[in-house]
C-alpha cells in the first residue's frame, strides 16, 4: 500500500468496514479489476457468500488531472438510480447491499457494497458466439435500452433518493472529468437540475478556459437566441428518458450458459435524465481488434439502433435525420471553445449512427 494519501486505499481497514455493514467475518479480499475512476474488489465471507466492494478511487486524482474531479455525493446518485431502475424495470441491477461514506478517509474512497454477479462480459462470450447467438445478444442489449427510453422524466438531471422513501431528479452528476469533450466540470453551478433543453446547453457551454471567450460568447448567444431547442421537454424528440453513461461491452453480465441472456448491467455512475436526442449509445465501442473489427462494430451498432427503434421510434428519429438539428446544438454547447465545434459534430454523428468510422 503506498504511503502517498493521494493513492492509497487500506485494503485492512476496507475488510473492518465489510464486516461492520455486513455483520459477517470476512475471510478474502480479493481487487477485482480497476477502472478509471473506481477500484473493484471481490469479498469472500465466511460463509462462502461473496460481494462486491467498489471504492471511489481515480487513477489520475492529483489537482488539474481532471479524473480525481468528482461531484460531491456522486455514488449516492448512482444508488438512487440503480434503486429506481431496480423499483420500476426488469432489467437486471446489482442489489446495493451497504453504503460507506468513509468520512474519516480511513479506507480512501466512498464505497458501497453489493451483490456479486457471476458471469462473462460481453466481450468474453462474443468470441464463441454463432452469427444467432450475436444477433439475439444485441437484441438483449437493445431490449434493456427499450426499458430506459420508456421512463419519463419531467426534469433534466440525475436520480437522488427524496427522503421520504421515493426519488427525485435533482443535479446531475456528470461522468468524473474535467475534459472539454465530455459535459462539463462538475461546477455546482451548472449541474442543474434543469428544467428545458434550453437551459442545459447553456449551462453546458459555460466552460471555465477563458481562452476562446468570443466564440463561446457566439455559441451561447446562437443557443439562446434561434428558437431551435425547445424551452419546455414537451417535444416528442425531447422527452426526457433515462440514460446508462457507460454501457459498453464490460458493464453487461452474461449468462455464462446462455450468454445471449442478460444477467445484470452495472456501473450506473453518471447516470442521468435527458432528451431522447441526447441519449447516443455505443455498446460496441470499445471491443478490441480483432474480435471486433471497425466494420462489425458499424454493422452491430446499425443492428442495435433498428432493434431499439422499432420499439422506440421517437428515439430513432431523435437521433436520426429528423433530431439533427437539436444534436448539433448540443454538439455546439459541449465544444463551445472550439472553432470547428460543426466539424466535429458531422463526423461524430454519423459515428454514433454506425455509418461512418472516426477518423
Amino acid at each position: 500500500m503506498s504511503s502517498d494519501p493521494y493513492f492509497s486505499i487500506d485494503d485492512h481497514v476496507l475488510v473492518s468496514r465489510i464486516e461492520e455493514h455486513l455483520s459477517k467475518p470476512c475471510k478474502e479480499l480479493v481487487c477485482y479489476t480497476s477502472g478509471s475512476h473506481h477500484r473493484i474488489y471481490r469479498a469472500t465471507l465466511y460463509d462462502d457468500t461473496c460481494v462486491i466492494a467498489r471504492v471511489h478511487f481515480p487513477s489520475l486524482r492529483r489537482p488539474g488531472t481532471g479524473n480525481g474531479i468528482t461531484p460531491s455525493g456522486k455514488m449516492m446518485s448512482e444508488i438512487a438510480t440503480m434503486k429506481f431502475v431496480k423499483e420500476n424495470t426488469k432489467i437486471p441491477v446489482p442489489e446495493v447491499l451497504a453504503y460507506d461514506s468513509d468520512e474519516d478517509g480511513k479506507v480512501g474512497g466512498e464505497g458501497m457494497l453489493m451483490e456479486y454477479v457471476d458471469g462473462l462480459d460481453v466481450q468474453e462470450a462474443w468470441q464463441n458466439m454463432d452469427e444467432d447467438q450475436r444477433a439475439l445478444a444485441v437484441q438483449a442489449i437493445a431490449d434493456v435500452w427499450v426499458e430506459l427510453l420508456g421512463l419519463r422524466f419531467s426534469r433534466i438531471g440525475s436520480i437522488w433518493e427524496d427522503g421520504r422513501n421515493g426519488f427525485k431528479v435533482g443535479p446531475m452528476t456528470f461522468m468524473p472529468s474535467n475534459n472539454i469533450y465530455t459535459l462539463s466540470a462538475p461546477d455546482p453551478n451548472k449541474c442543474g437540475p434543469f428544467e428545458s433543453p434550453r437551459d442545459m446547453n447553456y449551462k453546458l457551454s459555460l466552460h471555465r478556459d477563458d481562452a476562446q471567450l468570443r466564440h463561446k460568447d457566439t455559441v451561447i448567444q446562437k443557443i439562446m437566441d434561434d428558437g431551435v431547442l425547445p424551452e419546455l421537454p414537451d417535444d416528442h424528440l425531447s422527452r426526457i428518458a433515462l440514460e446508462h453513461k457507460d454501457m459498453n461491452y464490460s458493464n453487461i453480465v452474461l449468462d455464462p450458459m446462455d450468454p445471449t441472456t442478460i444477467k445484470s448491467v452495472i456501473d450506473w455512475e453518471g447516470a442521468r435524465t435527458v432528451p431522447l436526442w441526447a441519449i447516443q449509445p455505443r455498446p460496441f465501442l470499445d471491443f478490441d481488434m480483432p474480435i471486433m473489427g471497425e466494420e462489425d462494430k458499424k454493422k452491430y451498432q446499425r443492428l442495435f439502433r433498428s432493434y431499439v427503434g422499432e420499439k422506440v421510434p421517437d428515439w430513432l428519429a431523435a437521433t436520426g435525420e429528423p433530431g439533427k438539428t437539436l444534436r448539433s446544438y448540443l454538439g455546439l454547447a459541449q465544444r463551445s471553445t472550439l472553432l470547428q465545434a460543426e466539424e466535429f459534430f458531422e463526423r461524430g454523428d454519423r459515428w454514433q449512427q454506425g455509418l461512418d468510422n472516426l477518423q
